[in-house]
């Protein structure tokens, strides 16, 4: 049984749509990767290690903790500002990306109600990532870590991209 002209018109359209759909979202990750503005969370305590889901560690940033205990109930952004050594600081929260005064980084988030994230019940806060992967074996390096260093779009989309010791020495990358 062979397709008619319009079947095969409609498959090649849907193929050609998400291969665009695909394509836009990889264009989208790589500039952000490459232009956006760079700001470093510190990391708040957590279990370092998963055993069952491989060889990951678990991340919860301090601007978490500080947006959990302001009771945020829906997504918005929460404007830092880098200090001398590059560390973000929280300055306040917003429904936008914008405004936004000199030196100041929007980074969006969201709450996901009902979800307990790290013990805490009543809603989570999201960041891009709550998770670092890392090479099987590679894991006491990573023991050390400090801050998570992120890609931010000028949308407030953030990225992570390695983690970074007291120091803001480099550990390693993210893995995509």
């Amino acid at each position: 049984m062979q397709a008619s002209a319009g079947t095969r018109a409609a498959i090649i359209a849907g193929l050609a749509l998400v291969l665009g759909v695909v394509s836009w979202s990889v264009y989208e990750n790589e500039t952000i990767l490459a232009d956006g503005a760079v700001v470093r969370l510190e990391l708040a305590p957590i279990d370092p290690r998963s055993l069952l889901q491989g060889d990951y560690m678990a991340l919860n940033y301090e601007v978490n903790n500080r947006l959990r205990s302001s009771q945020q109930r829906e997504d918005a952004y929460v404007v830092l500002l880098p200090d001398a050594r590059g560390v973000a600081r929280f300055v306040r929260v917003q429904p936008t990306p914008a405004p936004r005064n000199a030196g100041e980084v929007a980074v969006r988030y969201r709450v996901r109600a009902g979800a307990a994230s790290f013990g805490i019940r009543g809603g989570a806060v999201r960041f891009a990532t709550n998770a670092f992967f890392f090479e099987e074996g590679t894991g006491k390096r990573y023991e050390k870590a400090k801050y998570g260093e992120f890609r931010v779009s000028p949308g407030g989309e953030p990225r992570l991209v390695a983690l970074l010791d007291a120091e803001l020495q480099r550990l390693g990358d993210n893995r995509y």
